[in-house]
């Protein structure tokens, strides 16, 4: 299937998460040009944003179907973790649907090994889903950190992912 069509208005991931850049640091050497998009320093235009209730504070990680962050949900007066939808995947209709479909789906669930997703929403082109923030690593941070895994550890790991599976499963999502 063919790309879909990228409007004007839309950018991708970097673009916007990366894309202001920092105030100008020290300066450069006479004769040696303008930085390149690489060199110049960058923030992150969410942090500090207020996207739906929830103030966001601090990027948790980014991946080919979003990035999340932390913050202050101002409602519930607690640390929640949002998940934002790329602007290049945002033109994207059937992605959005995806995107919806996955917190929708991801309501219906109750289980203890199961994050548990409290609202999904849009604003100003922006879709986001809000969801239970955990404390602690990830798998890929705990894999990477002690590059072998204990083989009862490892058992642990699966038997909890399997266990939400199954109520994932048994929910029919």
């Amino acid at each position: 299937a063919p790309a879909p069509k990228r409007s004007a208005a839309a950018r991708t991931w970097e673009e916007v998460i990366r894309g202001a850049t920092a105030p100008p640091g020290p300066p450069r050497p006479s004769g040696a040009g303008p930085p390149t998009a690489s060199q110049a320093p960058r923030v992150d235009v969410f942090l500090g944003r207020e996207v739906g209730d929830v103030l966001l504070t601090e990027l948790i990680g980014r991946g080919a179907m979003g990035a999340v962050y932390k913050g202050r949900h101002r409602k519930r007066d607690e640390v929640v973790a949002v998940k934002i939808l790329p602007p290049a995947l945002a033109a994207d209709e059937e992605k959005v649907k995806r995107f919806v479909r996955e917190a929708q789906s991801a309501r219906k669930l109750e289980h203890p090994n199961v994050v548990k997703y409290h609202d999904v929403g849009v604003q100003d082109d922006v879709y986001y889903i809000v969801m239970e923030y955990v404390e602690g690593r990830s798998v890929g941070d705990l894999i990477k950190e002690k590059r072998a895994v204990k083989i009862e550890e490892s058992l642990r790991i699966i038997q909890e992912v399997a266990r939400g599976l199954e109520a994932a499963h048994a929910r029919g999502v």
